[in-house]
């Protein structure tokens, strides 16, 4: 028996329809950079979301743990002008 890791996401009140939503569109992706839905749990407590284990985090998580420095974007050393 393989074990995997995963997460649970739990549905807010008032967002069950988002939460409809988000479980359709889940459940039709295949795709390895894409988390799997494993199942839905909806008929004790508030709804649930079965998902792989994402190691780094959600999306948001990992952008805020590799933002650049602040200044980094515009200073004149790392802009070259176009002629």
């Amino acid at each position: 028996m393989k074990c995997e890791m995963i997460s649970v996401q739990h549905v807010f009140i008032g967002c069950r329809e988002a939460f409809k939503k988000e479980v359709k569109v889940l459940s039709d992706l295949r795709h390895p950079n894409i988390i799997m839905l494993y199942g839905v749990c909806t008929r004790i407590g508030p709804p649930m979301m079965i998902l792989e284990f994402m190691e780094n985090g959600d999306l948001y998580q990992f952008l805020r743990r590799h933002e650049p420095e602040v200044g980094t974007y515009a200073s004149s050393s790392n802009i070259q002008t176009l002629r």
